[in-house]
């Protein structure tokens, strides 16, 4: 019996023990402290010399010296996991954490993905942030910036007709690209630039369409600040662009919680666009809707889901007793569209042009836009 104890201690001592080690989660994703400082040189026109120029002394009388800012929370860079500044792409997310600069607002429906801004872990390497009908704008920083104080004034225009048959209900309004690019820009704080594009004719111009747009920077995109502002000093009213441009890109993916609805079976996005503009003070959306582009209808998108948002958004502005809100335009455009008949005399040969006019307050005819992209025709546009 001691020889099978003895025997039995020998394989206990010599069999071998399991040991658990601890591993670090691998992570993936930004690390924002990380990231290089900003080069603003990059971001030319500047003219030669322009930073050897040298400074005026002030007058004597009407200028007051406000003093130094005191700077809060200072650090070697901005925190983009912990300061909500709505949708960015992957190159201003590097210029903001570096800078801390305000930028102009755009959205991509589907928002980003979180890796963008923070380091995660492999269960959340899939996850996105900042989705259009998520938007708040009590949580982004940048809207805060971007947000017109400057109200629509009356502007008086003294009209003479070229014809006799001019109707004084016509209307102008204009495209332009004022802000050359969709992302990586910051003109709601100002450019350190001598030049810059801009707009002179605003009294000749009723409404201005801010239009920008791209797949890979925004598609919802609302004006500039300072847009806005231009125009409602001469009694312009300034639209933001919703681009849904299936000719250039757009997928059911980028799509994605656009088509959402709340529990009484309304669309989110109704109400957010709605938001957006009466928060941050401009007039309204114009909206491009071509989401299947050459690609058959509900390819992407059906049209009569886009044109159901367009009305439920007119029919909240109608009901609406908010200032704010009250005033708000949507208009609507296909392109090519007609709001001809067939050759019956009594169906209309374009159904989606027909609904997406239904929903107008006005009629919309688009005559000259995006001047040398496209040939301008009476009642559609060919590019």
């Amino acid at each position: 019996m001691k020889k099978i104890l003895n025997l039995l201690a020998v394989i206990s001592l010599t069999s071998p023990i399991a040991a658990v080690v601890a591993c670090k989660s691998p992570k993936f994703g930004t690390d924002l402290s990380k990231v290089k400082d900003y080069d603003w040189t990059a971001e030319e026109p500047y003219f030669e010399g322009y930073n050897q120029v040298g400074a005026s002394a002030l007058p004597s009388n009407g200028i007051t010296d406000l003093g130094k800012i005191t700077i809060k929370n200072k650090n070697s860079y901005l925190n983009l996991a912990d300061f909500n500044t709505g949708f960015q792409i992957e190159t201003e997310i590097k210029k903001q954490a570096a800078t801390g600069v305000p930028l102009n607002a755009k959205f991509l429906p589907n928002g980003q993905g979180k890796t963008t801004v923070t380091e995660v872990s492999k269960a959340e390497y899939y996850d996105r942030i900042n989705q259009l009908v998520n938007w708040s704008y009590d949580t982004s920083l940048d809207a805060k910036y971007n947000t017109a104080r400057i109200p629509l004034q009356q502007a008086s225009k003294v009209k003479t007709k070229w014809v006799s048959s001019q109707d004084d209900r016509i209307m102008e309004m204009n495209m332009n690209t004022i802000i050359p690019h969709t992302s990586m820009a910051n003109t709601i704080i100002g450019n350190n630039r001598a030049y810059e594009r801009s707009f002179n004719n605003y009294q000749y111009n009723d409404v201005m369409v801010a239009w920008a747009g791209a797949i890979d920077e925004g598609i919802i995109v609302p004006p500039g600040k300072n847009q806005v502002e231009k125009g409602h000093l001469n009694g312009t009213k300034v639209l933001g662009n919703v681009f849904l441009d299936g000719y250039h890109g757009l997928t059911k993916e980028k799509l994605s919680g656009f088509l959402e609805k709340d529990s009484n079976g309304n669309y989110k996005v109704a109400d957010v666009l709605i938001d957006i503009a009466a928060k941050m003070g401009f007039d309204g959306w114009f909206w491009n809707n071509e989401p299947n582009g050459e690609q058959p209808n509900g390819t992407i998108v059906d049209y009569k889901e886009t044109v159901e948002i367009m009305k439920q958004m007119q029919a909240k502005i109608a009901a609406s007793t908010d200032p704010a809100v009250k005033n708000l335009i949507v208009y609507g455009y296909r392109n090519h569209g007609t709001l001809a008949l067939d050759v019956d005399g009594k169906t209309p040969a374009d159904l989606e042009a027909n609904e997406i006019w239904k929903t107008q307050i006005i009629m919309l005819m688009i005559f000259i836009v995006f001047q040398f992209k496209c040939k301008p025709l009476w009642k559609q546009m060919v590019c």
